[in-house]
């Protein structure tokens, strides 16, 4: 395949130069811009942008790399890294991609693009899992996925948590009608990690369902508390925890040392340290008899 000039040569000998690249020259990776599957950019505001490159051109450039994997595609082809949304508008526009080099590997792209994404256009939590998803497949643990991102290790488990399975076969724990929900962010990402506690596709859609009809009915957003107080009310008949009644009045009933546990892993509030969370877990731990005496002790002598 010919292209319209060889970026690799081109790139290389003047590495800081923003070249024009034409669009059908690119490789685009869907998994890179951290929008594949079901749950892609927003056509709108992609025809927005167009308009504006037509009118004032393309302000800030995308970011290639040079191909040296034919299983990707043609060698020495610009694979793009970053600014998709930026070269489905310039395809819109019928212009070239203005760009410049980096000459990272396509391998290593993946934890730069997904924070890129993260923190200048705020992607769905179902976005964010995929990309978690495909962060723990090449290898990464929680703890380097969450360092990173910026993350406390509970962030990473809560988004992580959208794509599981179920535990007796294969099918998703969250229909695809439930990932659209959380998707829009009709409901919050923490509530969607308690649903998981139902432990059936169905139980989350009704109570997803319950949460919407609830919200439309007050006019006012779901809130996590809310849907987390029905995941502990339907786990009440199966001996899980959750509330109680009491002289006609709730009572919040005893739980186990295991969700305990589960509880602190998801606990993630603003302004709280991470070793004020590592001790209370630390704690909890020793009760449950899975810390000893000496982790416990190290702790108790810093503090």
């Amino acid at each position: 395949m010919s292209f319209t000039m060889d970026y690799k040569s081109t790139w290389e000998s003047n590495p800081m130069q923003i070249l024009e690249v034409a669009i059908d020259d690119l490789i685009i990776m869907p998994e890179l811009s951290g929008r594949s599957g079901d749950f892609k950019r927003d056509d709108k505001k992609v025809k927005e942008l167009a308009e504006s490159i037509k009118l004032r051109g393309q302000i800030e450039p995308a970011i290639c790399g040079i191909n040296t994997d034919e299983a990707l595609g043609p060698l020495g082809a610009p694979v793009l890294y970053m600014g998709f949304g930026r070269a489905e508008a310039c395809k819109q526009a019928g212009v070239g991609l203005l760009s410049m080099y980096s000459a990272d590997p396509v391998s290593s792209v993946l934890v730069t693009s997904m924070h890129e994404n993260t923190k200048r256009e705020n992607l769905s939590p179902v976005q964010i899992a995929e990309n978690i998803k495909r962060l723990r497949a090449a290898g990464y643990k929680d703890s380097a996925i969450a360092s990173e991102m910026g993350w406390s290790k509970s962030q990473v488990s809560i988004y992580g948590r959208l794509l599981l399975t179920e535990a007796d076969d294969v099918t998703p724990l969250y229909s695809k009608y439930a990932l659209t929900q959380i998707h829009e962010e009709k409901i919050p990402a923490r509530a969607a990690y308690q649903l998981a506690d139902l432990g059936s596709s169905a139980k989350i859609d009704k109570a997803i369902h319950k949460a919407l009809e609830k919200a439309k009915a007050t006019g006012k957003k779901v809130k996590s508390a809310d849907v987390i107080d029905d995941v502990r009310e339907e786990l009440e008949g199966d001996g899980e925890g959750g509330t109680a009644k009491k002289n006609g009045k709730k009572v919040t009933k005893a739980r186990s040392m295991k969700q305990l546990l589960e509880h602190m892993e998801s606990y993630n509030v603003a302004g709280v340290p991470e070793p004020v969370r590592k001790t209370v877990q630390l704690f909890l731990g020793f009760a449950a008899g899975t810390k000893n005496e000496k982790d416990l002790e190290k702790v108790l002598m810093k503090l």
